[in-house]
């Protein structure tokens, strides 16, 4: 009886573990000659018209801040930041199979509303900038190397502020199938202040 209890024990520990460990191996996280930082290609912003190199994540920084509120939860700005580095290389790669070979980009043309640091501290004022900066920075750093990728291939990340309670088929929105862009439920849309305000 003690035999069968302790193999019964050992099989159920196995059948435990097993997919815990299998998901570790699958999952693990990319091999340095994987990661976006090898990846060859610089960002540069058009500062009072001289244009300075930014690193990635300063980049992404920038992004998350122009298109989500700080006050924000972590979790969503977390989300924002994937989809900010998801957009990102997204444009990247679009922009470099339109013969922009030298891999050098501007934040305008990578197409996603950016503020630099300076206009950071402008906009949150002293008093905010820090710890807003500290939020948005450590959601970049939490997110590092993650994107959205469908089929293997980078998605284009679409997104908007407010809807009208449903997203929309890409279809209806660009006459393109995408099928990864596909109309849910959005309810929580009525929440947001400006759902059904008119802008002339």
């Amino acid at each position: 009886m003690k035999q069968i209890l302790i193999k019964t024990s050992i099989v159920c520990v196995v059948v435990l573990l097993f997919p815990f460990i299998l998901t570790l191996f699958l999952s693990s996280a990319p091999k340095a000659k994987d990661s976006i930082e090898t990846m060859n290609f610089k960002i540069k912003y058009n500062k009072d018209g001289k244009l300075e190199n930014i690193n990635f994540d300063t980049y992404l920084m920038g992004v998350v801040a122009a298109n989500m509120p700080a006050g924000y939860h972590m979790e969503a700005l977390k989300a924002q930041a994937v989809i900010a580095r998801t957009y990102a290389l997204y444009n990247i790669a679009l922009l470099t199979e339109d013969g922009h070979s030298d891999r050098n980009f501007t934040t305008a043309e990578l197409g996603l509303a950016y503020m630099n640091i300076s206009d950071m501290e402008r906009y949150w004022g002293t008093d905010d900038y820090k710890n807003y900066f500290a939020k948005i920075e450590n959601a970049v750093h939490a997110t590092e190397n993650k994107i959205l990728v469908y089929d293997g291939d980078l998605i284009l990340p679409v997104f908007f502020e407010t809807g009208s309670g449903y997203t929309r088929n890409a279809s209806e929105a660009w006459n393109v199938d995408i099928p990864y862009l596909t109309s849910v439920s959005s309810k929580q849309d009525v929440t947001s202040t400006n759902y059904l305000k008119i802008s002339e």
